[in-house]
């Protein structure tokens, strides 16, 4: 299947064609590079609908991860398709499989800035307040650090923890303050004097 994977990645022609055939003739749809990309997860990188769809229907492991632990729904929030994470969700890839890190679908995608993504996941559940293992950073946390106000905005409005902070005790408003966005500031500063917490949970 390493021919797949060529084809998959190439820009231009018929990949779902060529994907096709050569399962048909008994490539193995879950053969994995050294880094353990797969063809659904090159596919889900790249964006190819289509090919995702078939290597599904075809029984191809819609949670097998590289070795760094991404699978391809994770790569597909990463790159911000929603739909082919809409698709994997919808034929039961594990919303809230993380990466070796602890890095959700959710974190990345909120760390990316794609609101779609975010919205449609956390639509169907994911884990808003889930922590990395190493820093206990959650989703509120990678959009403030990278300043993305919608998606905090986003992610408040739907129950995420304000005040939760990391292991180092950081919570959003500081990381937004220290990475000098200024819009988050505000927005997280007037959340923070509407509703000042009680006791501040530490995640991780």
């Amino acid at each position: 299947m390493q021919h797949a994977l060529k084809h998959v990645e190439r820009p231009g022609g018929s990949h779902l064609d060529v994907v096709r055939h050569l399962v048909e003739v008994g490539a193995h749809k879950d053969q994995a590079r050294n880094n353990g990309d797969t063809p659904l997860f090159i596919a889900a990188q790249e964006g190819h609908l289509d090919v995702v769809r078939h290597l599904v229907e075809v029984g191809a492991h819609k949670d097998q991860a590289t070795n760094d632990g991404a699978t391809p729904l994770f790569i597909a929030a990463q790159e911000g398709h929603l739909d082919v994470v809409r698709h994997l969700t919808e034929v039961g890839a594990h919303k809230d499989q993380a990466r070796n890190d602890g890095t959700t679908p959710l974190m990345i995608a909120a760390a990316k800035g794609h609101l779609d993504v975010v919205r449609h996941l956390v639509d169907i559940g994911a884990r808003k307040n889930g922590g990395t293992r190493d820093t206990g950073a959650t989703a509120l946390h990678a959009a403030a650090k990278m300043g993305h106000v919608e998606i905090v905005r986003f992610l408040i409005e739907r129950g995420a923890g304000s005040h939760a902070t990391t292991r180092s005790g950081r919570a959003a408003l500081d990381i937004a303050s220290q990475s000098g966005h200024s819009e988050v500031v505000r927005f997280l500063a007037k959340i923070r004097s509407e509703s000042p917490p009680s006791k501040i949970p530490r995640l991780g």
